[in-house]
């Protein structure tokens, strides 16, 4: 049984992430095909490229997709929304939810539901008891997805599959992070299995840090997979001054929630956190697969 509770607006501050000491997948239910939702987009001020920016009128901004829907009514009240909401955790989108007058609202990387006068908001997940489906998580997972596909592949350290490439997955790494160096070590074992590995940045001690320079001397490198082989070994590439992606990498990894490193992001945007041993993420990635839409 779920149960949910009203209660008074917040936000939760956000911690710098540090890698966890292993990894479980955690449970995902059935991820429907695409659910027709008003959606209202707002920029992402850390990337600029998540969202497109927020108008002024939010009258204008609720429309509905399908014209032989019921007709929305008067959209949220933003107004004590907009109180906490900030820069760093700004407001990412406004939908429609399947309860009437109760709205989802992306803050940040959280995802809360508002009441349409504005008051109350809930947090948790929104479960179709009916179908079994976790509205929520497939949100989560859409969100994820959108943010990794818009790092250019020329800015990730691809490792392509041995033989057939059947799946790939991102990896968000920190270069002295203990069980991104197991992966490292298992790097030949994913690539045999089909498994083409792409490395996203992610320096747990934040921009300008130690970890941060050596991520960026490795993403600067003339060869970018032979500087990370040696960094993961704990060979030192030097520091070189160029224009990483490090720092968006790191940002876009903050904006899904990313706070563990390895962290895993499949094809379908499911989020796997922490190491998981090749034949694990095997079966991990054929079972979303197979899974009933």
């Amino acid at each position: 049984m779920y149960t949910y509770f009203l209660f008074p607006l917040f936000l939760f501050a956000q911690a710098i992430p540090a890698h966890a000491p292993d990894g479980a997948k955690r449970q995902v239910m059935t991820i429907p095909g695409r659910e027709k939702q008003t959606a209202i987009s707002a920029e992402n001020s850390a990337t600029g490229r998540l969202f497109p920016a927020l108008p002024l009128a939010l009258s204008a901004l609720v429309k509905d997709d399908d014209a032989a829907s019921v007709a929305l009514g008067e959209p949220p009240d933003l107004t004590l929304v907009g109180t906490v909401a900030s820069k760093r955790h700004p407001i990412g989108a406004v939908l429609k939810t399947p309860i009437p007058s109760l709205y989802q609202i992306d803050i940040g990387s959280e995802i809360y539901y508002l009441s349409q006068n504005g008051r109350y908001l809930l947090e948790g997940d929104l479960i179709d008891l009916k179908t079994r489906k976790n509205l929520t998580e497939t949100h989560r997972d859409a969100i994820r997805l959108a943010a990794v596909n818009s790092i250019p592949l020329s800015d990730l350290i691809i490792y392509p599959a041995l033989g057939e490439n059947k799946y790939a997955v991102t990896v968000f790494s920190d270069i002295d992070c203990p069980y991104c160096r197991v992966l490292h070590e298992h790097l030949d074992e994913y690539r045999s299995r089909g498994i083409e590995v792409r490395f996203a940045a992610f320096p747990r001690t934040g921009i300008d840090s130690p970890d941060y320079r050596k991520a960026a001397a490795v993403w600067c490198a003339e060869d970018r997979n032979a500087a990370l082989n040696r960094a993961s070994q704990g060979v030192s590439v030097g520091e070189r001054d160029c224009q990483a992606p490090v720092e968006r990498e790191y940002l876009i990894g903050m904006k899904i929630g990313i706070n563990t490193t390895p962290s895993f992001i499949l094809e379908d945007g499911t989020l796997i956190s922490g190491f998981v041993a090749p034949e694990n993420l095997v079966r991990i990635i054929e079972g979303e697969r197979n899974a009933p839409r």
